[in-house]
């Protein structure tokens, strides 16, 4: 599970849990994805859970079981992607005719090829977007629905996603979903730079605490960079952080094996241009 700004998309990885080869008799990998998510929840600092607008995750996790204990248990919108067969229904609106009965619900299934019946709303990109509060059968409740429509050759590519919470804005849910595939970046990080691919013991409990310090490595190398802010937005460069540490080690070590006195201003100056020797985003 990984923390990520909506505005600047920087990501903080706030745990790695291994999915188990075997779930308890009734359950499912499902099941577990959401006891993991909500002990991340619970675990987090009153100031950050507090900052979390809502949970975000691919279209595999736009299923009943784990989208309802997310939202009923973690008191948090979820926002996903849904097939573009998906099954849902427009709300009834009208008046209600006083004739004996349960009254209408639904006005109609809702089509992902004709938006007649959904807002329109503009778009700065090279695509149209329509947005309606709409009744998801697989789901069980109603949620926002945004399809983001996309010329093609032959029938237009249409992209639908969702967020639990009928309020919220299309440009919103939009913008959150985008922000999601940030969480991948750590990753590649931590494999190309942090060795998190590479533990070779076979215990779970080693697997957990190698896999989570390698992450931690990469985080905290995010958080100097951020810190020091180096470039305006933030452009992250794990390669660039290790070559920047180990540059400083190297001068460290040249000054230690001298026995010289400490430097003063001016030659301080020029070995921070050696510290950023080799660096590509200095």
């Amino acid at each position: 599970m990984t923390w990520i700004d909506p505005v600047t998309h920087q990501p903080i990885p706030l745990s790695i849990t291994q999915t188990p080869a075997a779930v308890p008799d009734g359950e499912t990998r499902v099941d577990f994805y959401a006891t993991v998510t909500l002990n991340t929840i619970t675990q987090l600092p009153d100031t950050l859970r507090s900052q979390l607008q809502a949970i975000v995750a691919d279209a595999y996790y736009t299923k009943l079981k784990f989208v309802s204990r997310v939202v009923d248990e973690g008191q948090l919108p979820f926002v996903g992607k849904m097939r573009r067969d998906a099954n849902l229904k427009h709300l009834f609106t009208g008046p209600r005719t006083g004739k004996p009965g349960r009254p209408r619900l639904y006005d109609g299934k809702v089509s992902l090829r004709d938006f007649t019946r959904w807002e329109a709303l503009p778009w700065a990109d090279e695509c149209m977007v329509y947005t309606v509060v709409a009744y998801s059968v697989s789901l069980k409740r109603p949620v926002r629905v945004v399809a983001v429509v996309r010329p093609g050759a032959g029938w237009p590519r249409v992209e639908v996603l969702f967020s639990t919470s009928t309020t919220m804005t299309a440009a919103t849910i939009i913008r959150l979903y985008r922000a999601r595939f940030s969480m991948e970046f750590p990753f590649r990080d931590g494999k190309q730079f942090a060795g998190l691919s590479e533990c070779q013991s076979r215990q779970l409990e080693s697997l957990h605490f190698h896999w989570n310090m390698a992450l931690l490595a990469v985080s905290a190398a995010r958080l100097s960079q951020l810190q020091d802010q180096r470039a305006c937005p933030l452009v992250f460069s794990m390669e660039d952080e290790k070559r920047r540490a180990y540059n400083e080690f190297f001068v460290g070590r040249i000054l230690s094996i001298l026995a010289v006195e400490p430097p003063d201003e001016n030659c301080w100056k020029l070995i921070d241009e050696v510290l950023t020797l080799g660096v590509k985003a200095a």
